[in-house]
């Protein structure tokens, strides 16, 4: 099961190029094909920078939300850690996990609590994973939330969210676009988010359909 959304301007980098004169014909087009290439690398190392950056940021919050969510047991077949991501596939009725850098384009949720039963997950997780002893009954839960990244889109429209990208598609994608903390709604966000009262922060998004 997904997060709800509440609902109650997007950010851009604009790279300014300054080009010298020559006094020939030939100096200029080698200039200009220096400065293209120079534009080329700058772009890239600023687009690299701001993703890492990204990350950082959300990383954080993350580790001062996951400190409020101890491991408190489970005997689970996955070996991953608090703070930890997976990616998590298949339905409700027959998942599957398997451990991913958080982040990448392989992760959709961070592990952000781990206990003996679903049940006892924090009550604002987004989601859980949960494994049962062949008898019946759990034998361990992971307690999840979406992996989120500032910039990039999720889709959250089914029974598993997915990192998707943010041009094009069918489903609406959510970006995110920022984490506030010590908050228990989505009253702050321009364009509504994802409130974890329990823990005090919202994941701002803006919903892209197009």
């Amino acid at each position: 099961m997904n997060p709800t959304k509440s609902t109650v301007v997007c950010c851009g980098f604009a790279l300014f190029l300054l080009a010298g004169c020559s006094s020939t014909a030939q100096d200029s087009a080698d200039a200009a094909s220096s400065s293209v290439a120079s534009a080329a690398s700058v772009a890239a190392s600023s687009a690299n920078q701001a993703a890492e950056q990204a990350r950082t940021a959300i990383e954080d919050v993350n580790e001062s939300v996951t400190q409020l969510q101890p491991d408190l047991g489970g005997n689970l077949g996955i070996d991953v850690e608090v703070g930890d991501c997976i990616l998590a596939s298949g339905t409700l009725d027959d998942a599957a996990a398997m451990p991913a850098p958080c982040g990448s384009a392989a992760s959709n949720y961070r592990v952000i609590g781990k206990a003996p039963t679903n049940a006892e997950c924090v009550s604002d997780a987004d989601s859980y994973y949960y494994e049962e002893l062949m008898i019946g009954g759990e034998q361990g839960a992971l307690c999840l939330d979406v992996d989120w990244v500032i910039g990039e889109c999720m889709d959250i429209s089914g029974d598993v969210a997915q990192r998707v990208p943010c041009d094009g598609g069918v489903a609406p994608r959510e970006k995110a676009i920022e984490i506030i903390e010590d908050t228990a709604d989505a009253d702050s966000c321009p364009e509504g988010g994802y409130a974890h009262p329990e823990r005090r922060f919202t994941v701002c998004t803006e919903t892209l359909t197009s």
